[in-house]
Order: C-alpha cells, then sequence, then structure tokens
C-alpha cells in the first residue's frame, strides 16, 4: 500500500513563545481561504507537490490576518500506486484507474481526460478557462466526476486550480475521509489537539 503526503497551512492565535495559547488548532483544507475557486463539497482540499505557491501565500496571508500559522503534512493511503499513466483498464492492475486510490489529473491518458472533461463540457459554465492545461476555478464538478462508475473507487483526485489569490497551483481532494491518516507533527503543535473541521 502506498501513501501520498498533502499539506496545509494550520493558523492559530499564539503567544509569546509562538505557540498556540489554546488546546487545540483546527485542521481544515484550503477551501476557505480561496473563494475564488469552487471546490468539490464532497470532499476536503489541500495542497499538493513540493514549493506550492498556495503554502507561501497562506503563510503571508495569516500573518495578515494577526494569526501565526505553520505548514502541516497530512498523510494519505491510496492503496495502489501507478507509476504510468493512467487509462481504463480494470483487468491490468498496472495501469487501469479501477485499481487504484489516486488519480492525478496531469497523468491520464486520453480516454480518462475525455471522461472527465465530459462533465466540464455538459455544465454550461460562466468563464470559459484553459483547463485542463491550465488551473479551473470549477473544482466542485469532481464531486459529479467521482459519481461517475469508474471513479467511484478513487480516495483522492489532484488537479490544479486557478485562483485570483495566488495563481496557479496543485491541490488534492480527499473524497474517502478514512484514508487520511492523522497529520506529521511539527514541533510548534507539540501538545496540541488538532481538531478537523468538517465541511458543511
Amino acid at each position: 500500500m502506498s501513501k501520498i503526503n498533502l499539506t496545509t497551512v494550520v493558523w492559530f492565535q499564539a503567544g509569546k513563545d509562538g505557540r498556540p495559547i489554546g488546546p487545540t488548532v483546527t485542521l481544515e483544507g484550503v477551501e476557505s481561504r480561496f473563494p475564488s475557486v469552487q471546490f468539490p463539497k464532497n470532499g476536503i482540499t489541500f495542497l499538493y507537490g513540493h514549493r506550492n505557491p498556495g503554502e507561501a501565500y497562506l503563510l503571508k496571508k495569516a500573518g495578515e490576518e494577526g494569526f501565526a500559522a505553520c505548514i502541516v503534512q497530512i498523510p494519505v493511503d491510496i492503496g495502489l500506486w501507478l507509476r504510468d499513466k493512467v487509462g481504463f483498464a480494470s483487468d491490468d492492475p498496472s495501469k487501469g484507474i479501477e485499481n487504484t486510490g489516486f488519480f492525478a489529473l496531469v497523468r491520464a491518458k486520453k480516454e480518462v481526460m475525455d471522461a472527465v472533461m465530459s462533465v466540464w463540457t455538459k455544465n454550461k459554465l460562466p468563464r470559459i478557462e484553459n483547463f485542463p492545461k491550465g488551473g479551473t476555478r470549477y473544482a466542485y464538478l469532481f464531486d459529479q466526476v467521482m459519481q461517475m462508475e469508474k471513479f467511484k473507487n478513487l480516495k483522492v483526485i489532484s488537479y490544479t486550480v486557478d485562483t485570483k489569490e495566488a495563481g496557479e497551483f496543485q491541490v488534492a481532494t480527499v473524497f474517502d475521509l478514512s484514508a487520511i491518516e492523522g497529520i506529521t507533527p511539527v514541533h510548534v503543535l507539540k501538545d496540541v489537539k488538532i481538531v478537523a473541521k468538517k465541511n458543511n
């Protein structure tokens, strides 16, 4: 079984030592921090990839709002990791999207990309965008992708968003919350309880 590490930036009120004042801090996805994007409602969205511009933006924004902040890693169990580009092949565990829990849009074969894009095409979107070559502001449509039979087994989908706040960067929405294995502790949050924020 394989894992991926996602990240987010937690905000908190800090004392003079830089540590949280209260006994808990809230772990939440990036949904509420980037209002220019409509995120999926059926999962929690975190940052994905190294040197993600979303991290720098959230750290800076926290300071502007009067909060301390730190980056935390969220390990997620994705089951089988597929090395190659992913297509539809339920009988081939090394290639079929039906056999994995993780799908990165940038690693999709044409038939998989066509299936995803059929959702974008059938929805009358108010703004033209260069998706999937560029980012999207209509990430909520991945909720509809997850309802398609070939995608129902997925736990996580990774894709690029196009935000007014920080430009384009990669995120990953976790649709199967049981796959989240807590967080990787950082020193500043030692002895502090991390409480997950539930989506409405």
